[in-house]
């Protein structure tokens, strides 16, 4: 049985789909979901957590910056739409 987190993400993606990035928040980093998406050609573009106990390192926060200002205009769709149901 899989973890939840890596369902939600296996039944997310389609094979149909020709786009090879996945984009996810820091939910669901994990080494499984990573290895998966590895295994299956699928280039992760998801979030890193900042560590325990440690200031997040520079280039990770910049890097999830990055991240951010892509997944930011998406989020708003799926938001509107899910306040329209």
């Amino acid at each position: 049985m899989l973890p939840p987190n890596m369902t939600a993400l296996v039944a997310a993606l389609d094979k149909r789909n020709t786009a090879s990035g996945v984009w996810a928040d820091s939910a669901y980093r994990s080494k499984k979901n990573e290895t998966f998406l590895h295994k299956h050609g699928d280039r992760s573009n998801v979030h890193y957590r900042k560590p325990r106990g440690k200031p997040m390192p520079a280039h990770i926060r910049r890097g999830n910056a990055v991240r951010s200002k892509h997944r930011a205009p998406i989020e708003r769709v799926f938001a509107v739409q899910k306040q329209a149901i």
